[in-house]
């Protein structure tokens, strides 16, 4: 049951020669959401393998070129190699000139519907539900109309304890009712409780994407106990000035928005070109909130599901090394076999990915600390909090 984020563009309004403008893709058990599709999108999906063919719904936050130039190329190239399923694009109201200039001269060879939602909220609106999530629209603080998305999975069902099953002999019945949470009450007197009986079998996750705003006081309560939170981080405390001037953030104030929000992890984006080495920013938000990370291109951020009996401060077997599953952990990724290292000395990390997953470490000569990670994505990669890891291959 996957849940990740894999952030693909990290630049704010100017790309570098290694850093494209916003896009990345929302993963929710299969079904794709691509956020924002600057120039480039279609490169980077291809570059990372992401079908653009599983695309089922673009989301765009706002009408600045670098959240919205890549959007005319991918529908193309959706056209071009014979796309029929239909495709719906979520943006602001004025996003239909756009797309009807697109239709007007570009669309010859288009065989499948392009439907346009337009957005239009004050608060937290529900925007798509499918069986197993929604997605909810939020204003944001920018200068002109721009909007944040929230993912939270439905509520699972309830189940039955399998012990019980055998144990009571429950009836097809009994079963039933257990499982829509009713007591049952049999012949004998006796009461099954479905407290007893029945469980959740998952926690349901959440994720939020907050790109392109300034700070303002109803954003933590919106985006309040997500697991993961994308929040922009244009500027330092060095150019807080021109944050404000541009209606954008600092990462500090990212920061603060997660701390305030009880978020599980934050990772930040949007850089500007200004910062040739963006891990100043990086270290201005772990001073006040430590679980931030920093996005990288192909990065994949992992929710793993987790049980409700799970206790929140887990404990498990590490090869000798200190175990990420600490106190006040959220989500954390919990997988077999051990992590295989090339570098010299101790295995170090920041806190997220575990030993027992399946990745192998391989540092460069000279590098040490800074491996790239190759096989499943599992977790949010990173190994040393001073730059985040990315997959490399899949074995």
């Amino acid at each position: 049951m996957e849940f990740s984020l894999t952030t693909l563009g990290t630049a704010s309004a100017v790309p570098s020669n290694n850093r494209f403008s916003s896009a990345h893709v929302m993963n929710v058990r299969g079904r794709l959401f691509l956020i924002d599709c600057a120039e480039g999108s279609q490169i980077l999906l291809a570059r990372h393998g992401i079908s653009h063919a599983k695309i089922e719904n673009i989301l765009i936050s706002h009408l600045h070129g670098d959240h919205v130039f890549g959007i005319m190329p991918l529908l193309s190239t959706m056209a071009l190699k014979g796309r029929t399923a239909p495709l719906y694009i979520y943006a602001p109201e004025a996003f239909c000139h756009t797309l009807k200039f697109f239709k007007n001269y570009f669309a010859d060879g288009v065989k499948f519907d392009i439907n346009f939602v337009p957005l239009k909220a004050t608060a937290p609106e529900e925007i798509i539900a499918t069986r197993n999530c929604k997605v909810f629209a939020f204003p944001l603080n920018h200068k002109v109309e721009t909007y944040g998305f929230l993912f939270r999975e439905e509520e699972p069902a309830l189940n039955v304890r399998k012990e019980f099953i055998e144990q009571d002999a429950l009836t097809l019945q009994e079963i039933g009712s257990l499982k829509a949470g009713n007591d049952v009450v049999r012949e004998d007197g006796n009461v099954l409780e479905a407290a007893k009986y029945a469980y959740k079998p998952y926690v349901p996750r959440s994720a939020a994407y907050c790109s392109d705003t300034a700070p303002f006081p109803e954003l933590e309560g919106w985006v309040r106990g997500v697991d993961v939170l994308y929040h922009e981080a244009t500027f330092g405390n060095d150019m807080r000035d021109l944050s404000s001037e541009y209606f954008h953030s600092t990462a500090e104030d990212a920061a603060r928005v997660a701390a305030a929000a009880g978020a599980g992890k934050l990772v930040i984006g949007h850089f500007s070109s200004r910062y040739p080495d963006v891990n100043v920013l990086l270290d201005e938000a772990r001073q006040v909130f430590p679980e931030t990370y920093m996005a990288e291109e192909g990065m994949i951020l992992m929710s793993p599901s987790k049980n409700y009996s799970d206790e929140k401060n887990l404990r498990f077997p590490c090869n000798g090394n200190t175990c990420c599953h600490n106190a006040g952990m959220r989500q954390c990724a919990v997988l077999p076999r051990a992590v295989q290292q090339d570098c010299d000395g101790p295995y170090v990390h920041s806190g997220l990915l575990c030993g027992l997953s399946r990745l192998r470490v391989s540092c460069r000569p000279g590098n040490r600390g800074r491996g790239l990670f190759t096989g499943p994505s599992y977790g949010l990669y990173d190994q040393t909090g001073d730059r985040g890891g990315r997959r490399v291959d899949e074995r």
